[in-house]
């Protein structure tokens, strides 16, 4: 019995293990990455420590095992992880809700009225740290919506709402060019030779 390919989206918690059964499975590094991108005009983050906390929520090993199947690791930035560019003493932001609800109250966030969400008082009055994260949501990577229903659970640990909206491709670029979101969910293509300008350059897309 031979299968040449699988698509990543036809791959699942409970599909994985048959074909695992059934065939040979050869694995290699693929050069997508995927990420968060927050919308730095969006006043909460702003804030650097809002925007730390926000990584140390993150269980991105949960990440990989729950939504990839376990196939999938971990970048501090987007690079290679086989790259000789790659710097393996760069700092990590390691899973740490004690720290992200640290810095959360650092920054001024408590949960003032016990409903599970963080607020701060402001100039505006009582502001709840919400969250919209948007995704683009195509038939062939169903993946990309898992993950970011992931992401908000795990943010909601630190009191963090996050709303995930789903977008048809041509909304989803519109949002993107207007900066119509506050967290964005997005797949990158990293070539051999890291140009990462167009990712983190404050004149990039």
């Amino acid at each position: 019995r031979q299968l040449d390919a699988v698509y990543n989206s036809q791959v699942t918690i409970s599909s994985g293990p048959a074909i695992q059964a059934q065939y040979r499975v050869l694995e290699s590094i693929t050069h997508q990455f995927e990420c968060i991108a927050p919308n730095m005009e969006q006043e909460a983050l702003q804030d650097k420590r809002v925007r730390q906390a926000i990584s140390y929520a993150l269980d991105r090993s949960e990440l990989i095992n729950r939504v990839y199947v376990g196939h999938g690791t971990a970048s501090v930035i987007p690079v290679m992880p086989n790259s000789p560019y790659l710097d393996a003493k760069l700092p990590a932001y390691d899973h740490n809700l004690d720290e992200a609800a640290a810095l959360l109250k650092k920054a001024g966030y408590v949960d003032s009225d016990k409903d599970g969400v963080v607020d701060a008082v402001t100039e505006k009055g009582v502001t709840k740290l919400s969250l919209r994260l948007v995704v683009n949501e195509t038939t062939d990577n169903v993946l990309r919506k898992d993950a970011a229903q992931t992401v908000a659970e795990q943010l909601r640990k630190v009191g963090i709402e996050v709303t995930v909206e789903a977008l048809e491709w041509d909304a989803y670029e519109k949002a993107v060019e207007e900066k119509d979101y506050d967290l964005l969910m997005a797949g990158i293509y990293l070539g051999n030779t890291p140009e990462l300008s167009p990712i983190l350059g404050t004149d990039g897309a």
